[in-house]
């Protein structure tokens, strides 16, 4: 077999980005890019909540379109955060925006913890969701800033990281649920995360932004009215909106599909796993191939997944409905970043990101909450999985809309 090469007459292959990405980073990078992934690993625990869906229902005797709602809640708070997040990181270091971060959410999941219906609004829904937009806006800056040539890759690299948490701790956090309880469980987290964000002081120590990423943007710099911007925005609102419908749900799908408590964890784990690999080859791929292309396969698979779970709804073909949710969902949380870069360059990231990010907040927002209440209504999931799987395939349609992008 011919070996991979790199050339510009073609795109290299995947693993060739990653071989010269790990042997061409500049020195002085490896710090910063460790705090990136591990805050983020540590913020990522934010998508393992449908772990936590049937032991809040049962503890605090809600709904299951209540518990959705928190969590519709949380997303609102961490599109909000994610678009003031520019202007609050020009007022202090990396290290302790970072910080702040990791604490935030430290405090937020502690006053989940306390057991009242508030309290699970104004620590998770308020106080987490804050932190999350805060911590995630940081880190995608960090990563790109730190890797600037090979900004795809960065990107990846930062998200994947934040589909870790859920994905190598399901199991524990569903252990912990059923030994100790889903309110002590999130107390639990509460420490891990506080220790995350004291780390961020010592791991981006002197760490700065460039002139050009800490100035002002002029109003002219943020575009939120050309074509390219549009079509982006409501590719990721469809794409996000398939996703999360899935990955807010997951554990009760299989449930509703007659999985027991082990196997509804499994398939946690197996989105969060899907995620996890998606974000690693979404991104990456962007400084391949056309960003385009990247979209469109995206939808397609997340398509075909969720509708397979809708038609053969048994737990063994949910549990392969999920994996490839989680595959189209992450690569698409890491391709939509990265294409930012690619359109508007990485000085621009985190304004334009910021606003783009909008469109996930809108689907986190309707999403989550509208497959509550079809579950409610309907007591199964056949519908929610049909209409993820159209949104899904739209989202593909749109990527045909973008203009074409050098590899």
């Amino acid at each position: 077999m011919e070996s991979c090469r790199l050339t510009r007459r073609a795109p290299p292959c995947a693993a060739s980005v990653f071989v010269t990405t790990a042997r061409d980073t500049p020195p002085g990078a490896g710090r910063p890019l460790a705090a990136a992934v591990l805050l983020m690993v540590g913020l990522g625990i934010f998508h393992a909540w449908s772990l936590f869906v049937g032991g809040l229902e049962a503890r605090l005797d809600l709904s299951r379109a209540a518990v959705s709602s928190v969590y519709a809640a949380a997303v609102g708070a961490f599109t909000l955060s994610m678009l003031l997040a520019p202007r609050l990181s020009r007022r202090a270091s990396p290290s302790v925006n970072a910080a702040g971060a990791g604490l935030l959410a430290a405090a937020g999941l502690l006053i989940a913890s306390t057991g009242a219906a508030w309290a699970l609004w104004v620590g998770y829904a308020g106080l987490f969701g804050i932190a999350n937009g805060l911590g995630y806006s940081v880190a995608l800056q960090t990563v790109q800033l730190a890797l600037p040539e090979r900004r795809g890759f960065a990107t990846s690299l930062a998200v994947t990281a934040y589909a870790v948490g859920p994905a190598a701790f399901a199991p524990l956090l569903e252990l912990s649920i059923r030994r100790v309880g889903v309110l002590e469980t999130f107390a639990l987290i509460a420490a891990g995360v506080a220790l995350v964000g004291l780390l961020q002081l010592a791991l981006l120590a002197g760490f700065r932004l460039p002139a050009e990423a800490a100035a002002e943007p002029h109003d002219e710099q943020v575009p939120l009215h050309d074509r390219t911007f549009r079509v982006l925005w409501l590719g990721f609102f469809l794409s996000a909106a398939a996703g999360l419908a899935a990955l807010a749900h997951a554990a009760a799908i299989i449930s509703s599909l007659g999985g027991a408590a082990a196997t509804a964890a499994l398939g946690a784990a197996l989105i969060a796993l899907g995620n996890a690999l998606g974000r690693l080859l979404g991104g990456s791929l962007t400084d391949a191939l056309e960003v385009r292309f990247v979209l469109l396969a995206a939808g397609a698979v997340g398509a075909c997944a969720l509708l397979v779970g809708a038609w053969l709804d048994s737990p063994g073909t949910g549990l392969a409905a999920l994996a490839g949710a989680g595959l189209s969902y992450g690569a698409i949380s890491s391709a939509y970043p990265a294409a930012t870069g690619h359109f508007y360059g990485v000085a621009r990231v985190s304004h334009v990101y910021g606003r783009l990010f909008t469109a996930w907040g809108a689907a986190g927002l309707t999403a989550p909450v509208a497959a509550g209440l079809a579950f409610d209504l309907a007591d199964s999931y056949t519908i929610v999985l049909l209409a993820a799987a159209v949104a899904a395939a739209a989202s593909a349609g749109t990527a045909l809309l973008l203009p074409r992008t050098g590899v």
